[in-house]
C-alpha cells in the first residue's frame, strides 16, 4: 500500500487520510444529548452538532492508504469507502515478497504474495517517478470475478467551493457517486492550486465516497471530513488479466 505521497511545491500530503479507529469517547455517543435549555455540568455528555452521529461510527479493517486491492465475487455494487467486508481476498494484509530496483529518479517495486496467501495468482509492480505513482497488475483468476483497487486522497476540503471531480456535474470532493466505463478522473482543489489525476486501463467502474470520522471538542461531537476514497473495479473473465492505475499530481 501507499501511505505517504507529498506534493512538495504546495507542502501537501495527499496520503494524509485518517484511519478510522475505535476511540474511548465513542461510547459516550450513545448517551442522550443534553437539553439545550437546561443547566449543564462538566459531567454531561457533549452536545451533538447533528443527528445520527452514532450511526456514522465505522472502523477500518486496514490502515487507510492507497493501492489497497482485492478480489471480489458477484456483481453487487461495492462500497468505495469500505469494500473489504465483501472481498474474497483483501490484499491490504497479505504478506508479500518485494524486489526493489532503482529507475532514474525513482524506483520500481515488484510485489508477489507468499505462497497460499491469495486464491489467484498476482503480480503487482509499483513505479515511482517524480510526481507520478503507477501500479501495474497481472491477475490470474480461475473463475470469473472482479478486481478492485482503492485510492484514498486528501486535498484541503470536501464540500467546499473549488473542490470537485472532473465528472458530469462537477461533484464535490465530499460527495458520493458511481459511474461506469471511464478511464480517468481529476480531483481539483482550486484553493491550494493542486490537480490530482487518476488514470487507469482498461476502462473500469469508478465509485467514490467521503472518509469521515466522528470527533469531540469542547463544543460537542461533530463529523470531520478526512479525504476521498475512490474505488476502481474491473471484471475478470478467468485467466490472466493485465491492468494499471496511476496518480499524477500537478499545480494548477
Amino acid at each position: 500500500m501507499l501511505t505517504e505521497f507529498a506534493y512538495r511545491p504546495r507542502a501537501l500530503d495527499l496520503g494524509d487520510v485518517f484511519t478510522r479507529r475505535r476511540e474511548a469517547y465513542h461510547a459516550r455517543l450513545a448517551a442522550p444529548a443534553p437539553d439545550a435549555g437546561a443547566a449543564h455540568t462538566i459531567h454531561d455528555s457533549p452536545a451533538h452538532k447533528e443527528a445520527g452521529l452514532a450511526e456514522r461510527l465505522a472502523y477500518d479493517a486496514f490502515r487507510r492508504a492507497s493501492l489497497l486491492d482485492g478480489l471480489f465475487g458477484g456483481d453487487a455494487p461495492l462500497d468505495p469507502v469500505d469494500p473489504w467486508r465483501a472481498a474474497l481476498a483483501a490484499h491490504g494484509a497479505t504478506r508479500c515478497h518485494a524486489r526493489v530496483e532503482p529507475a532514474g529518479d525513482g524506483a520500481v517495486i515488484t510485489l508477489t504474495p507468499e505462497v497460499g496467501a491469495a486464491p489467484g495468482l498476482l503480480e503487482k509492480r509499483v513505479s515511482i517517478a517524480g510526481s507520478v505513482v503507477r501500479a501495474d497488475y497481472r491477475v490470474t483468476c480461475v473463475e470469473p470475478a472482479r478486481w478492485a483497487v482503492q485510492w484514498n486522497v486528501a486535498l484541503t476540503g470536501g464540500d467546499a467551493p473549488g473542490r470537485y471531480l472532473t465528472l458530469p456535474g462537477s461533484p464535490s470532493l465530499g460527495s458520493r457517486g458511481r459511474v461506469g466505463d471511464v478511464q480517468s478522473v481529476t480531483l481539483v482543489d482550486e484553493w491550494i492550486g493542486v490537480r490530482a489525476q487518476l488514470a487507469w486501463s482498461p476502462r473500469a467502474e469508478l465509485a467514490w465516497g467521503p472518509v469521515e470520522t466522528v470527533s469531540v471538542s469542547e463544543s460537542g461531537f461533530e463529523r470531520i471530513y478526512q479525504g476521498l476514497a475512490l474505488l476502481l473495479a474491473w471484471p475478470l473473465a478467468g485467466g490472466p488479466t493485465v491492468l494499471w492505475t496511476s496518480l499524477t499530481v500537478s499545480g494548477g
